[in-house]
């Protein structure tokens, strides 16, 4: 199917609205109020941004218009009741709209994660699919089959936590912590790990690479 500028447009559009309805979903798992504040944002700006580009094309790509009406739909169930209240956090929030700019991954918008303190938590299954977490702590934290599959992953504290069978296809990980981990029967197929501390993690049966 070729797509003209206003339908290619229109499907990043839906892209950018999943990635901001997972990262509602996983700041509510992981209890971050603020991520799940900036992530409401986002939600709602690129929904209201993408009635608008529906109005224009409505009569010439209806296929384009069956397709984000299923994805706003299946938001839309998954994110009723959601509500969150911006924490007094300033000093956090100004480092956040700065981090891009140390971003060692070039992900080109602003981590959708940033600070979040996870550590000794029971979150297994979160899923972080191509989301930007960066400097987030996770230290002996239960993360047992969680998905970071095609996320960017910096500076984050991964120390003696439970990583069995979480999956990491195409992931980019920077400079993170995974000392003492388990991550036993973890899937890598493609992932790249840079700079990152491994002594002392479980690395048995790692699939991929």
């Amino acid at each position: 199917m070729h797509l003209d500028h206003d339908e290619a447009l229109i499907l990043n559009r839906t892209t950018a609205i999943r990635r901001s309805g997972t990262a509602l979903l996983a700041a509510t798992h992981l209890g971050d109020a603020l991520a799940g504040s900036l992530a409401t944002l986002h939600l709602h700006g690129n929904i209201r941004q993408l009635c608008s580009d529906l109005e224009m094309i409505k009569d010439t790509a209806p296929d384009i218009i069956v397709l984000v009406s299923i994805v706003l739909e299946k938001f839309t169930a998954r994110l009723s009741g959601f509500t969150f209240v911006v924490p007094s956090e300033t000093q956090r929030l100004l480092r956040w709209s700065s981090a891009r700019l140390r971003s060692l991954a070039r992900v080109p918008r602003d981590p959708d994660l940033f600070e979040t303190i996870a550590n000794r938590g029971r979150f297994g299954m979160t899923d972080l699919r191509h989301l930007h977490a960066m400097e987030c702590n996770f230290t002996e934290s239960q993360l047992c089959g969680s998905m970071f599959d095609g996320g960017a992953i910096e500076g984050c504290d991964f120390r003696r936590a439970g990583l069995m069978r979480s999956t990491w296809r195409e992931a980019h990980v920077h400079h993170s912590n995974f000392s003492g981990a388990d991550l036993t029967d973890v899937v890598l197929d493609d992932a790249v790990f840079i700079g990152c501390d491994l002594r002392g993690a479980n690395l048995a049966t790692v699939n991929g690479g």
